[in-house]
């Protein structure tokens, strides 16, 4: 698949899967043996209709307008894509992404779908859905900031600016260890960039979408953490959510499962909650977003591959 070449390309790339593997999968265990089930089982019981019908709602706008966002991106770049096409293949790659280990292995195969549709290859293909979820990663490094800044100065005796300045090392080292890959892998992709993100009226409509989808996400587990009976303020979400979510990022697991509800335990207690009422609201999380991704496993037996 596009995205597995890359770590073809660079061992470097391979290690951080091999580690992120390894660490979602220690995290994973802690959660397991750190956590009062039956405190979470009781907030999970609790759970309304309501609230689920809500949850599932919001999952539909978040996979429908990160479809429009692809279709836009794709067209920009000159790979003509249709909107029933790509609202289908995105249903299709967010499922695929939560059951196959890595985390992007949906994204590989909705690449590798897209690859011929105008003859462009798959190179092609592939760009536009990394410059999607690009465009989808710095809307949430953008609330990851103001989060941050929200954090009082001195938290669990850390410095917030040292855990600033460690962050900020953090992603330009991965953009130093991916940043050449993609470029020996995609030629022409300044110019793919540029189309994308820099045309007229491109960076308004990247940003107004992604914005919007990842505070959907942030809005559907505020909605969660109502549910299981531990509800949180906006500036409590915006403190300790895209952090979360920013564990998803990480390329192992099984669509979050594990590293998110660790972060969960370690951030809640910063907002006046409990470990266990944070690893139930990321839980009933997770539960949201894979049921209301389910469509997609009808598209997966009655959609033919291209």
């Amino acid at each position: 698949m596009a995205i597995t070449l890359l770590e073809e390309r660079s061992p470097i790339l391979k290690l951080v899967r091999i580690f992120g593997t390894a660490l979602a999968l220690v995290l994973a265990a802690w959660v397991v043996w750190q956590t009062d089930w039956s405190i979470v089982l009781k907030s999970l019981s609790s759970v309304s209709l309501v609230h689920l019908s809500a949850g599932l709602l919001l999952v539909q706008f978040q996979i429908c307008m990160s479809a429009f966002r692809w279709r836009y991106t794709a067209l920009s770049i000159g790979q003509p894509i249709g909107k029933w096409q790509a609202v289908r293949e995105y249903y299709l790659s967010t499922g695929l992404n939560q059951l196959l280990p890595g985390g992007v292995a949906g994204d590989a195969i909705r690449a590798y779908r897209g690859r011929a549709q105008d003859g462009s290859g798959l190179a092609r293909s592939a760009t536009s859905v990394i410059l999607e979820r690009l465009s989808g990663q710095i809307a949430l490094l953008m609330f990851v900031l103001v989060g941050l800044l929200l954090w009082p100065d001195r938290i669990y005796g850390t410095n917030k600016w040292a855990v600033l300045a460690l962050v900020g090392v953090l992603l330009a080292a991965l953009c130093l260890a991916v940043l050449p890959v993609i470029r020996t892998r995609f030629t022409g992709l300044a110019n793919d960039l540029s189309a994308a993100f820099c045309s007229v009226g491109a960076a308004g409509y990247q940003l107004t979408t992604s914005v919007l989808i990842v505070a959907s996400y942030i809005a559907l587990f505020m909605l969660c953490a109502d549910a299981t009976g531990g509800a949180l303020t906006i500036g409590a979400a915006l403190m300790v959510v895209p952090l979360c979510l920013l564990t998803m990022v990480l390329p192992s697991g099984f669509g979050g499962w594990g590293t998110r509800e660790a972060a969960a335990a370690a951030l809640w207690p910063m907002v006046g909650y409990t470990p266990d009422q944070g690893i139930a609201a990321s839980l009933l999380y997770g539960a949201v977003a894979m049921l209301g991704a389910a469509p997609s496993l009808m598209l997966l037996f009655t959609s033919k591959d291209r």
